[in-house]
């Protein structure tokens, strides 16, 4: 959702410079700040996620020289939303999560999906059998352990941008580094949807990473920290 000059909207006076995406042309550099009244319907947000990329970036060129700024799709998701095609309109319904804070990705972390790879995982296993009684004295069961293998494809999610003077930039991680756990959850078995909710939780929260640098396994820590 983007506004104008038409709009009653004013860039706001504290904000930070930050990567703000990709276009065909290139990387989008700007300014993220929050709204502080934003009205959508009968709805009254506070502190609204705005981003207002460079002026002289190939976006504003590209998609419409008259925007001044865009609001995150985090608005939207807010609400349960209904298009209404035949009435051309659309239709929010508010849910438990509509008035809940704007957290930014405090880490400070872009990530980025680049395909998949193939892993090689250890799965426990057993097996066991009866043990006759003329074979052993315990008259009971016999348990062979065993260490299986499995393959399975794993996504690889790399750093793509990491924001000047983050707490993951401060704590050592660099572009390009591959992310293989979060918190101590292995990469494939939470999507890249959870790894980003994990990066705009509340300030103060801890995050650990393992990640993949040249070969190398290494393991990050550092605290999530308010921008605004």
């Amino acid at each position: 959702m983007s506004f104008d000059q038409h709009d009653e909207v004013e860039k706001p006076t504290s904000f930070f410079p930050d990567f703000l995406g990709i276009v065909i042309n290139g990387d989008v550099f700007g300014d993220r700040s929050k709204i502080n009244v934003f009205r959508l319907g009968s709805f009254t947000l506070n502190q609204v996620k705005a981003a207002f990329p460079d002026s002289l970036g190939s976006y504003k060129v590209l998609v419409d020289s008259k925007r001044i700024g865009s609001i995150g799709g985090e608005l939207l998701k807010r609400f349960k939303v209904t298009f209404d095609y035949p009435n051309k309109q659309v239709v929010l319904k508010k849910t438990f999560k509509t008035f809940d804070r704007f957290y930014y990705n405090l880490s400070g972390i872009e990530l980025q999906y680049k395909g998949e790879s193939l892993v090689k995982e250890k799965v426990s296993s057993f097996q066991s059998r009866d043990i006759p009684e003329n074979e052993s004295h315990n008259r009971g069961i016999k348990i062979y352990l065993s260490q299986l293998y499995r393959l399975r494809f794993r996504p690889i999610i790399e750093i793509a941008n990491l924001r000047v003077n983050s707490p993951a930039a401060l704590a050592g991680l660099k572009e390009g580094d591959v992310i293989t756990s979060v918190n101590g959850k292995r990469v494939g078995d939470i999507d890249l949807q959870e790894i980003m909710h994990q990066f705009q939780k509340k300030p103060g929260a801890k995050i650990k990473l393992g990640i993949l640098r040249a070969g190398v396994r290494l393991n990050y820590k550092f605290v999530l920290k308010a921008l605004l």
